[in-house]
């Protein structure tokens, strides 16, 4: 069962736009969808169309919007309002949902599809962003949103109206910002910010580097505190590796003597351990603290015996 209803509400929608409020009877038990299929020629509010909704007195609606951009500008926004149709009613109790509230997520025909909900607005919206598929001027989208009544409210109205790709702040991974038009910053690889400006820099800066020497490594490395940590390194908070244009440069790691035991270590390491620490050898083998006194030759000179 259902009923076909037109209307001519603003003078930039053909009479030919039409409402279709149809029955459907689901194994649950019964729902109500409203469906719209026509043109808009503008953006915001001021082409709004307004649609009433009288024939239903369920809990749970599902609006359906199929529109056709007959603008200039392409859309990034798509925008839902519940009002007044009668006047007098009392529609705070009228809301939009989502599985987070215990309803059906929206959806489109426009991809990524992210929203924001208001409730709290006697009237209240939905705001639906796909700035980076924007609907442009000749092509066609569908919304999907669905709606609380559970005052079983039987006379009210819904509005909508696309809005422009806006142009904000463009947050990069390196904490870069630029402004850029919502679609191109998608694009690029950036976030778009909620802030219209890149002054102050809204964007968040990624974790610091600085020095990072590893454990029997001589290489200086830049990395975060928490990947020298994960890596079992040394961090030196604002210290940069010389290569890097810092003054760092990583500590040697050479045989040191604690007794008649070798190990290899730091100078600084061994010197706490009361060791002796020999530069010029980078291994223990031969065990060269096993020689009393040691033999203070070069690690070249000393591997030439055992060949």
């Amino acid at each position: 069962m259902y009923r076909s209803l037109r209307h001519c509400y603003l003078p930039f929608l053909p009479c030919s736009v039409t409402v279709v409020i149809v029955l459907l009877l689901a194994v649950t038990g019964v729902a109500w969808a409203v469906e719209w299929t026509g043109e808009i020629d503008g953006i915001g509010p001021d082409h709004a169309v307004r649609i009433d909704i009288g024939l239903s007195d369920q809990t749970q609606e599902d609006v359906y919007v199929t529109a056709t951009n007959t603008g200039s500008q392409p859309w990034g926004d798509f925008h839902f309002g519940i009002f007044d149709s009668q006047g007098g009613q009392d529609i705070s109790n009228i809301h939009f949902l989502d599985a987070s509230l215990g309803g059906t997520d929206p959806t489109s025909s426009q991809t990524p599809l992210s929203w924001v909900i208001n409730n709290e607005v006697v009237g209240a919206v939905i705001d639906l962003y796909f700035y980076g598929d924007p609907v442009m001027p000749g092509e066609t989208a569908w919304f999907m949103v669905q709606i609380d009544n559970p005052d079983h409210i039987s006379l009210y109205g819904i509005l909508f109206y696309p809005t422009s790709i806006p142009t904000r702040a463009c947050c990069f991974a390196s904490g870069m910002c630029e402004v850029l038009p919502a679609d191109q910053c998608i694009l690029a690889g950036g976030q778009v910010s909620t802030e219209p400006d890149c002054e102050p820099n809204p964007c968040p800066q990624p974790p610091p580097e600085f020095a990072c020497c590893l454990p029997y490594d001589e290489s200086c490395y830049m990395m975060t505190a928490e990947d020298c940590d994960a890596a079992g390194g040394a961090w030196y908070v604002d210290a940069l590796c010389t290569w890097a244009g810092g003054d760092l440069d990583c500590p040697r790691w050479r045989v040191c003597c604690i007794g008649i035991e070798c190990r290899i270590t730091t100078e600084e390491a061994c010197a706490m351990a009361a060791g002796i620490w020999y530069p010029e050898w980078a291994e223990c083998s031969p065990d060269i603290c096993q020689t009393t006194p040691p033999d203070l030759r070069s690690w070249s000179e000393l591997k030439s015996l055992y060949r």
